[in-house]
């Protein structure tokens, strides 16, 4: 192979792929999410959520454990998460983690800016066959500026699910445009729905 890693392949994971709800089956689950991730990257989102449990430490221990930092290894583990939270975490938790991930030379992102958000959107609504005109999409992007403004979350992963939790809402009320329903209803009904999201 010429690459660094076996396979290459992605496995995307969040707390919930990797924590169980009872004693012991913790370890159980996240060692069958490394598994399957060996010869390719393991991609854990919104890893500082690690933190909130015994359980979450016990994935992060077996994680550690698994997991060594040595060259040669066939797999890549990239933890995701705000700063402030990844911080906590990396102090609160099993020092070996501190050991594989060096986190003072981690990589920063800029939040999406209003651009950013409104390409998303029209993205997430063109895989969905919808479209939004220009004046909707504005107060989308109002909508979610505001709740970013609020730091509820951030970037493509805050806009996505959002988008798809409205797609229901936001053809209910396409239908009702087209039944007749004045498009100003139409337009504060979705900027509603995107703003509740």
């Amino acid at each position: 192979p010429s690459g660094l890693l076996r396979k290459g392949h992605l496995v995307e994971a969040d707390r919930s792929s990797l924590v169980a709800g009872y004693s012991g089956q913790t370890a159980l689950k996240t060692k069958a999410v490394v598994e399957g991730a060996l010869g390719g990257v393991l991609f854990i989102d919104e890893a500082y959520a690690l933190n909130s449990s015994s359980y979450g430490h016990d994935a992060i221990d077996t994680l550690v454990g698994l997991v060594h930092g040595a060259p040669g290894e066939d797999i890549a583990v990239v933890l995701i998460g705000y700063e402030k939270q990844m911080k906590k975490m990396f102090r609160e938790v099993n020092g070996g983690l501190t050991r594989r991930f060096d986190l003072e030379n981690a990589f920063q992102f800029d939040d999406f800016d209003d651009q950013d958000l409104d390409r998303i959107v029209m993205f997430n609504l063109n895989k969905a066959e919808l479209k939004a005109p220009m004046g909707v999409r504005e107060k989308v992007i109002k909508a979610l500026a505001a709740q970013r403004a609020r730091q509820l979350r951030r970037g493509a992963r805050f806009i996505e699910p959002r988008t798809q939790r409205v797609q229901p809402s936001v053809k209910r009320c396409a239908a009702r445009l087209l039944l007749g329903q004045p498009r100003e209803r139409f337009e504060r009904r979705l900027e509603f729905v995107f703003a509740r999201a």
